[in-house]
């Protein structure tokens, strides 16, 4: 990922492979993520093995206005014995006007829950995204309900 890019993100700075320039990098970071969640949970306050979910939010920019819309799931399948936390595995789709974004990848639900920002893998499929990888970040704000969203993608040097 580009310096300019790893630079203008929010949350934390992901383990990924940097390029040498911002040239065709796309980056959209403070996004407000409004989470429209079905939830299959066991309980209300904390994640646990076996839950899963559905979810259709809406992502709107700092003015409000809506720039996209994220459709996925989450399964959490797997709780680490050495510290308790429960490890989910999402794949979504984020849908804007001018192209596709694809995220999949693993998301410590626990961390989630205390506010901690987690990063997925995403890669543009349509539109001006077509090509381009990078991460999509989140933090929960207020529970099920509205995350910090960054989604930030670069070329790859053979684009």
């Amino acid at each position: 990922m580009c310096p300019a890019c790893l630079a203008a993100l929010d949350g934390p700075i992901p383990d990924v492979a940097r390029t040498k320039s911002a040239d065709g990098c796309v980056v959209l970071t403070r996004l407000a993520e409004n989470a429209d969640i079905q939830f299959h949970a066991a309980s209300p306050i904390r994640p646990s093995v076996g839950d899963h979910n559905s979810h259709v939010d809406r992502l709107t920019d700092a003015s409000g206005s809506a720039v996209g819309t994220i459709t996925g799931g989450g399964w959490k399948v797997y709780e680490r014995p050495y510290d308790g936390h429960v490890l989910s595995y999402y794949r979504e789709e984020i849908e804007f006007p001018d192209g596709a974004v694809q995220t999949s990848g693993w998301m410590d639900s626990t961390a989630v829950w205390s506010g901690e920002w987690q990063t997925l893998h995403a890669v543009g499929t349509s539109g001006r995204y077509l090509g381009l990888i990078g991460v999509r970040q989140i933090r929960q704000e207020i529970p099920r309900e509205l995350f910090r969203a960054n989604i930030v993608l670069c070329a790859t040097s053979g684009r």
